[in-house]
């Protein structure tokens, strides 16, 4: 990481996308250097923390970011590490600790956090486990679960919020997202929003 670069750390299902077109757009001042720089928001900002195997590590996932050659003969870091942007961006779905929002004679990162109502993610987040296929839960250890077929009473939350619940396997990605941010809320280089704003 490199002073003046922004991690885009949103709540699982709340915005994440558009948040990082909008800062894209920030950062290029809507320039047409968008139309060169920014074919796929996946390029331009990267989400470094996510595991792209199962068995990788992370000096094989940094050595793709920077040596990979994508079909049009570009390098994936032009993309990324353009010296045309004033900063870089980066996706992410964690908090602090994982994120060193407040490390001592660390780098002068900026954090944008956004959180959502529990019952938006929720819903998003059924339809997240809906949309992939038997082939990837299997790679991916049986991840999301299979909900497509679920049978339960009309009163029943689906197994998608079971699993968010305070109690539940997945309690992590919205309440313990949210209360990790909330004690940052205040801090200089954080900017934590609601969805709505």
């Amino acid at each position: 990481m490199k002073d003046g670069d922004l991690v885009v750390a949103t709540g699982a299902k709340s915005g994440t996308t558009f948040m990082l077109y909008c800062t894209h757009q920030i950062r290029t001042k809507g320039t047409d250097l968008d139309d060169e720089l920014f074919p796929d928001v996946s390029l331009a900002t990267p989400w470094m923390d996510l595991k792209q195997s199962r068995t990788g590590s992370w000096a094989e996932q940094k050595d793709r970011y920077n040596d990979t050659v994508l079909s049009n003969g570009r390098k994936l870091k032009e993309y990324w590490d353009n010296p045309a942007f004033p900063f870089r961006i980066f996706k992410s779905h964690y908090a602090p600790p994982e994120l060193p929002v407040r490390k001592k004679g660390g780098k002068k990162i900026k954090y944008l956090a956004m959180a959502r109502n529990g019952l938006d993610v929720a819903a998003s987040m059924t339809n997240f486990y809906s949309s992939h296929t038997d082939k990837f839960r299997k790679v991916w250890g049986g991840f999301p679960p299979d909900i497509s077929g679920e049978d339960h009473a009309a009163d029943e939350p689906p197994a998608a919020v079971k699993d968010m619940l305070p109690t539940g396997p997945m309690a992590e990605i919205y309440f313990g997202y949210v209360k990790k941010w909330w004690a940052f809320r205040n801090d200089p280089n954080v900017l934590y929003m609601h969805y709505a704003d």
